[in-house]
């Protein structure tokens, strides 16, 4: 069936710059090599959320009549094609959005989930489930990093030599960038978020670093 791709991004802007600032009073040697030098860089990302794909990820689990035919499904029984892969969908509940706004996740609803298990509830058997695949999101991202730089030139250890100080600070916004949802309804944890997204998903930092080029 047609889906979203697990990629799948619909909206997203990046956008990175670095300002140089003018060296005032640069006639002055000790203003040059104290106010001189300095640069300011960030970089921004903003993007929305990729597809979070709800199924169920267990094993065929049936209840079988007398004769030993198949008439449902145990709780929390998968694979309800009986075809050996662990991995069919439930049927669409139909009245969820496609995506919770962040209050779900964050504060008092933290660890919390905001899709319920019975709400997907199992096909007939032999059959896969009529909910898409990819069809809900998660959330987005928006990271913002900065740096602030200053060059140094030491001419006695060469002509082009530059001791550079970098000072990066990292989430400046300190905006709290959630991970991926659990899709799988059979596990306990379906529909929570229970960390944190991307390199900088901590409070914000700061790293201090040399580089000298020559």
């Amino acid at each position: 069936r047609k889906a979203h791709a697990a990629w799948d991004v619909r909206h997203r802007v990046s956008a990175s710059g670095v300002y140089r600032f003018p060296t005032p009073w640069a006639g002055n040697t000790i203003a040059k090599h104290v106010l001189g030098g300095w640069e300011l860089g960030t970089t921004a990302i903003l993007q929305s959320g990729t597809p979070v794909n709800v199924a169920n990820f267990n094993s065929f689990n049936p209840i079988r009549d007398e004769s030993g035919n198949v008439i449902g499904f145990r709780p929390n029984s998968g694979d309800y094609n009986a075809d050996g892969n662990n991995f069919d969908f439930p049927n669409w509940p139909g009245n969820l959005p496609t995506k919770f706004g962040r209050e779900q996740f964050l504060g008092e609803n933290a660890g919390k989930p905001a899709y319920n298990a019975t709400d997907f509830t199992a096909p007939a058997v032999g059959v896969q489930g009529n909910l898409p695949r990819n069809y809900f999101r998660q959330q987005g991202v928006i990271s913002i990093d900065s740096s602030v730089i200053k060059n140094n030139r030491v001419p006695f250890v060469g002509e082009a030599a530059n001791l550079q100080l970098k000072f990066e600070f990292f989430n400046v916004i300190n905006r709290v960038n959630l991970g991926g949802i659990n899709g799988n309804v059979a596990d306990f944890s379906f529909g929570r978020i229970l960390g944190q997204a991307g390199n900088n998903a901590g409070p914000p930092t700061i790293q201090v670093g040399p580089r000298l080029s020559f």
